[in-house]
């Protein structure tokens, strides 16, 4: 009989490990739960179920499986080390670095677990400590490119960008930008003005607008440049003439000497501050402004416009978005206007009833000019992080950007940056620390009310 119930305990697992490997997280919970009822002492049943949690987004609910599967196997690397990445994805990330070094301490020749603790070092913003771990995870595994990637990102937090640039190609093929089929050889940044170059798109649409900044500089050291883009800045991108050609992600690739993906290209000519190519670099193409300007020019006092969310496809969207009410709270005051540019599902919280009016300018924006002719109108944006607050750095426009905790890299560590000298940045001081960003902003516009 005990032969016949570890035999079914065995299948159960195996069942839960083949199902979590397909993808079917429902199935595979429900085969895991089988396995540590058959077998309840069993660390490796629990350790799984709470993989699968997680896995499904559930990292509160994970973290009673691993400290079971620790009961029975106090020493067991890979709950310590799952147990950190839960203990992270629910803001414990001093708790998550002791459990990362507690696997350490037992597998130190493991790069999987040096990787791990790099991201909740990364997750605490210790960036140094993030790139001491992951460069012990290459060391033990050079083929981590996972590991090279998220190496760049903390040397590129901790302002090594030199360093942080030789990793950043490393994302080239990796799940986040697969591999393509790119007309010609890659660029290099070499000059050849009798070349055809090729600029491909990829990442954000903040990402695309901060590049741009460089394709004068790409310009000059080729024949011609076209540029590919995402088809609502496609319109925005032909006005500024920064390209020969500019196409949209997804109409057929032209023919060409040579492809570079457009985050690449800062790595070639900045690697400290002195090289940033100035702000404002944008201009709001012409004609633009006619159907908007009537509708801003209709508020009262302050025009503010505002944003609190980003793409809800962005994996971190949840953390970097703040609720609408708390802009009405702290910013619709007497003396102020707030004007609209949310796109996408956030933007049916107008639809709550509310005492302060908030003007939805969307439904006059048709492309990212048409964003750009509303920002130039208007005398402040205020908002969470996301594609317009590029837009309106690389306008020069003024704009206020509430950041979370963890914030992108590029935002740096101080109240401003570099690289968009209109921009003036409110970070939280821990983890979801939306009141504290909410009462610092709120409390600087209403100290600029009161300047005449």
């Amino acid at each position: 009989m005990a032969d016949d119930a570890a035999a079914g305990a065995t299948a159960a697992l195996q069942q839960a490990l083949t199902l979590y490997k397909s993808g079917d997280l429902t199935k595979a919970e429900q085969a895991a739960r089988s396995a540590v009822i058959a077998s309840p002492n069993s660390a490796e049943a629990w350790n799984l179920l709470g993989v699968i949690l997680r896995t499904a987004n559930r990292p509160q609910e994970s973290l009673p499986c691993y400290r079971r599967a620790l009961q029975g196997s106090p020493k067991h690397p890979a709950a310590w080390t799952n147990l950190g990445n839960a203990y992270k994805d629910i803001g414990r990330t001093e708790m998550a670095i002791s459990c990362h070094r507690r696997a350490i301490a037992v597998q130190p020749d493991s790069g999987e677990l040096h990787h791990n603790l790099g991201i909740a070092l990364m997750a605490a913003r210790r960036y140094e400590d993030a790139v001491a771990a992951y460069s012990r995870a290459l060391l033990l595994n050079p083929k981590l490119d996972d590991v090279r990637w998220d190496r760049s990102l903390a040397l590129l937090g901790a302002g090594r960008w030199a360093e942080g640039w030789l990793d950043y190609g490393a994302r080239i093929g990796g799940p986040g930008l697969p591999l393509r089929d790119l007309p010609g050889s890659e660029w290099r940044g070499e000059i050849n003005r009798r070349a055809t170059l090729l600029v491909a798109s990829e990442q954000g649409i903040g990402d695309a607008i901060w590049c741009w900044r460089y394709l004068p500089m790409v310009r000059a050291r080729v024949g011609r440049l076209v540029l590919e883009c995402r088809r609502e800045l496609v319109e925005l991108a032909r006005a500024q003439g920064f390209a020969d050609e500019v196409i949209a992600y997804g109409d057929p690739l032209p023919k060409a000497d040579a492809h570079i993906f457009q985050c690449s290209i800062p790595g070639y000519f900045t690697t400290t501050v002195p090289e940033i190519p100035p702000a404002p670099y944008l201009t709001v193409p012409s004609g633009r402004t006619a159907k908007l300007a009537p509708l801003i020019a209709a508020g009262e006092g302050l025009r503010i416009g505002i944003v609190w969310s980003g793409s809800p496809t962005f994996k971190a969207n949840a953390e970097r978005s703040a609720p609408l009410w708390r802009f009405i709270e702290c910013f619709g005051l007497a003396g102020v206007t707030l004007f609209s540019l949310q796109f996408g599902p956030r933007r049916q919280e107008l639809e709550t009833p509310r005492e302060v009016p908030v003007i939805d300018l969307t439904p006059h924006l048709d492309s990212f000019a048409d964003t750009a002719a509303a920002v130039a109108e208007l005398d402040l944006i205020v908002m969470t992080d996301s594609a317009v607050a590029h837009l309106c750095g690389a306008l020069g426009r003024p704009v206020w950007v509430l950041l979370p905790f963890n914030a992108y890299w590029l935002w740096g560590h101080a109240e401003t940056t570099p690289w968009y000298p209109s921009v003036r940045l409110f970070r939280q001081r821990a983890r979801s620390d939306w009141p504290g960003v909410f009462d610092a902003a709120g409390a600087a516009m209403v100290e600029r009310l009161a300047t005449p």
